[in-house]
């Protein structure tokens, strides 16, 4: 990843992108700009205002991955509500102090669809996670293959 904070008076607007992967555009910063690189997992695309009418600054800024999730299908029983992703997680990467990549990295991961249901996981902490779900799949799998069985003798 290539950060590069650069003076330049009188250079202002939105960030754009130079480059597959590069961005140029303002700091948080008097007179300055910003080069980016971003990494080859960062699925942001940095040049778009963070809200309408809220400029993006590249010095402090994230680079966030594709998410990735898990959306149950539809209830069996009619409900026809249209369910939301329950488990969401994307790598994110915090660039703050003239555009350096500090420590603050981290797989950011949303349960369900409240705002403040949420868990920034380290290496120690995704491992956890993983192996959780490693024994939710097996749970899954019996209680899927009972239903199978519950299924065929009711039928």
């Amino acid at each position: 990843m290539i950060h590069r904070l650069l003076y330049s008076p009188g250079e202002t607007g939105a960030p754009v992108q130079t480059a597959p992967r590069c961005y140029r555009g303002p700091a948080d910063l008097p007179d300055c700009v910003v080069e980016v690189e971003c990494p080859s997992w960062c699925a942001e695309d940095h040049a778009v205002p963070v809200a309408p009418g809220v400029p993006r600054f590249l010095d402090d800024d994230f680079h966030v991955s594709a998410p990735i999730t898990v959306v149950p299908p539809p209830e069996v029983h009619g409900s026809d509500v249209s369910l939301l992703p329950q488990l969401t997680a994307r790598l994110m990467a915090h660039t703050i102090e003239g555009g350096v990549m500090l420590g603050a990295a981290s797989i950011h991961m949303e349960l369900g669809t409240s705002v403040d249901a949420y868990a920034d996981l380290d290496v120690a902490g995704a491992d956890d996670v993983l192996r959780q779900l490693r024994e939710y799949v097996v749970g899954l799998q019996q209680m899927r293959d009972a239903l199978a069985a519950v299924q065929k003798v009711a039928s």
